[in-house]
């Protein structure tokens, strides 16, 4: 006996392709969105480190100069050694 294979239509096999393309579309947009956020996310904690690290420059730069003051040590001296 001979078997037959049931031969979807062309525009069904289309139907079903734009159907698995839309859904795989879906999760490439959902994985992308996630990834916008986390990169939103990254990107502020990066600029709260920034700002830690330029108040934590000036301190020691305000630090630095308040040392040399009690020390007695200028710029000039400072460049001869």
């Amino acid at each position: 006996m001979v078997q037959v294979h049931p031969v979807l239509p062309d525009n069904i096999k289309g139907i079903i392709m734009n159907e698995t393309n839309e859904k795989y579309l879906q999760q490439m947009l959902e994985g992308y969105e996630r990834n916008m956020t986390q990169l939103d996310s990254a990107i502020e904690q990066m600029k709260s480190q920034l700002e830690g690290a330029e108040t934590q420059k000036s301190d020691m730069v305000v630090a630095v100069s308040d040392l040399k003051e009690l020390l007695g040590i200028t710029d000039d001296e400072e460049s001869e050694e």
